[in-house]
C-alpha cells in the first residue's frame, strides 16, 4: 500500500536511510538504458518516462514489472521504430519471461548473452534486420513455449542446441537465409505444434527424425534446396493440419504413408522432382481443400480414390507425366473451384461427370496439352468451352493421335 511505503521512508529517513525496499536493480536499470542507446530511444515512439528514476515505480513505457514491482518481467517493445543493435547487456535481464523486440529495423546478431534470460516462455525477434547466426546459447532457454527469429537475415545453420527446447510450442525461423541441414535434434521437440523453416537456403535431407513431432498441426518447409526422398515417418504425424515441402528438390515416390494424415486440409508437394505414381492412399485424406502436386514427374495414372476428396477445391496435377484417363470419380469432387491436369500425357475420352463440378471457376479448367484428350459429348464439351475460357478456348482434336498437339489453343477476343 502507497500509504505504508510513505510512512517506511520517513521511518527509514529519520536513521538516515531512505531506500525503497522494491527497486529494481542496478544491473537491469542499466540494462535497460543500455538498450535505449543502443537502438536509437530518443526516436522509439513511446519512451515515456525512460530514464526516469526507478523503470517500476515510475512505470516506463513498455515495461512490465513484478507484482511487487521489483524486477522486470517483460519487454512489450514490438513496433515501436526501434533501430540499432541488441547490447550484450540484455543479458543482465534475467527475471524477464516475455521479450518483445519484433516488427523493428534492429541489426546486428543476437547476442549470445541472450541465452541468460532462462526465464523466458516468449523470445519475439521477428521482422527485424538480424544478421549472423542464430547462437547455440539460445538452446539454454529450456523454459521458452515459442521462439519466433523469422523475417530477418540470419545465416549459418540451425544449431543443434536448439533441440534443447523441449517445452518449444512454436518454432518460426522461416524467411531468414539458413544454411545447411536440419538438425536431427529436432525430433527431441515433442512438444512442437508448428515448426516453419520455410524460405531458407536448407539443404540435405528432411530427417527422420521429424517423425516424432507427433504434436505439429503445421510443417513448413517449402522454398529450401532440400533432397532425397520424404521420409515415410512422416505419415507418423496424424495432427498434421497443413503440409507444405513445395519448392525444394526432393526425389523418389510419395510415400503410401502420408494416407495416415487424415487431418491435412492442405498438401503441397509441388515444384520438386518426385517420380512414381500417385498413391491410392491419398483418397485417405478426405478433409483436403488443397492438393498441389503440380512440376514434378509423376507417372501413372490418377488414381480413382481421388474421388474421396469431396472436399477439395484446388486440384494441380498439370506439368507432371500422367498417363490413361481422367477418372469418372472426379466428378464426385463437387466442391472444386481450381482443376489443372495440363501438360500431362492424359489420353481418351474425357468423362460425362465432369459436368457435376458447377463451382469450378471459368477460366480455371485446364486440360491443355495432353495426349489424345477428347469428348464426343456435345454437353461436355459445352461445359469445358464455358470453365476453360480465359481468353483462349481449347477445343479438343478428336481424331489426333499426336501427343504434342491434341487441344489446340485458338486465340479468343471475349466480349463483356
Amino acid at each position: 500500500m502507497k500509504w505504508f511505503k510513505v510512512f517506511t521512508l520517513i521511518g527509514l529517513t529519520a536513521f538516515g536511510a531512505v531506500e525503497s525496499s522494491a527497486a529494481v536493480s542496478q544491473a537491469e536499470r542499466d540494462a535497460l538504458m543500455a538498450l535505449y542507446n543502443s537502438t536509437d530511444g530518443d526516436n522509439w515512439y513511446d519512451k515515456t518516462k525512460w530514464g526516469d528514476g526507478d523503470p517500476c515505480e515510475n512505470a516506463w513505457g513498455k515495461v512490465i514489472c513484478s507484482d511487487d514491482d521489483s524486477t522486470i518481467t517483460i519487454l512489450t517493445l514490438y513496433s515501436n521504430n526501434l533501430s540499432g543493435s541488441i547490447p550484450a547487456e540484455i543479458g543482465n535481464l534475467t527475471n524477464l519471461t516475455a521479450l518483445y523486440l519484433n516488427g523493428n529495423s534492429l541489426t546486428g546478431s543476437i547476442p549470445a548473452e541472450i541465452g541468460n534470460l532462462t526465464n523466458l516462455y516468449g523470445l519475439h525477434l521477428e521482422s527485424n534486420q538480424l544478421s549472423g547466426s542464430i547462437p547455440a546459447e539460445i538452446g539454454n532457454l529450456t523454459n521458452l513455449t515459442a521462439l519466433y527469429l523469422n523475417g530477418n537475415s540470419l545465416t549459418g545453420s540451425i544449431p543443434a542446441e536448439i533441440g534443447n527446447l523441449t517445452n518449444l510450442k512454436w518454432l518460426n525461423l522461416f524467411s531468414n537465409q539458413l544454411t545447411d541441414s536440419i538438425p536431427t535434434e529436432i525430433g527431441n521437440l515433442t512438444n512442437l505444434e508448428d515448426l516453419s523453416l520455410n524460405n531458407n537456403d536448407l539443404t540435405g535431407s528432411i530427417p527422420a527424425e521429424i517423425g516424432d513431432l507427433t504434436n505439429l498441426y503445421g510443417l513448413h518447409l517449402e522454398s529450401n534446396q532440400l533432397s532425397g526422398s520424404i521420409p515415410a515417418e512422416i505419415g507418423n504425424l496424424t495432427n498434421l493440419a497443413a503440409l507444405y515441402l513445395n519448392g525444394n528438390s526432393l526425389t523418389d515416390s510419395i510415400p503410401v504413408e502420408i494416407g495416415n494424415l487424415t487431418n491435412l486440409t492442405a498438401l503441397y508437394l509441388n515444384d520438386n522432382s518426385l517420380t512414381g505414381s500417385i498413391p491410392a492412399e491419398i483418397g485417405n485424406l478426405t478433409n483436403l481443400k488443397w492438393l498441389n502436386l503440380f512440376s514434378n514427374q509423376l507417372t501413372g495414372s490418377i488414381p480413382t480414390e481421388i474421388g474421396n476428396l469431396t472436399n477439395l477445391e484446388i486440384l494441380f496435377l498439370d506439368n507432371n507425366q500422367l498417363t490413361g484417363s481422367i477418372p469418372k470419380e472426379i466428378g464426385n469432387l463437387t466442391n472444386l473451384q481450381y482443376l489443372y491436369l495440363h501438360d500431362n500425357q492424359l489420353t481418351g475420352n474425357i468423362p460425362k461427370e465432369i459436368e457435376n463440378l458447377l463451382n469450378l471457376k471459368v477460366g480455371y479448367l485446364k486440360l491443355y496439352n495432353n495426349c489424345n484428350l477428347y469428348t464426343d459429348d456435345p454437353d461436355t464439351q459445352a461445359f469445358i468451352d464455358e470453365k476453360s475460357k480465359d481468353g483462349y478456348q481449347y477445343i479438343l482434336d478428336t481424331n489426333s493421335n499426336d501427343c504434342a498437339v491434341i487441344i489446340t489453343p485458338i486465340i479468343t477476343y471475349l466480349l463483356f
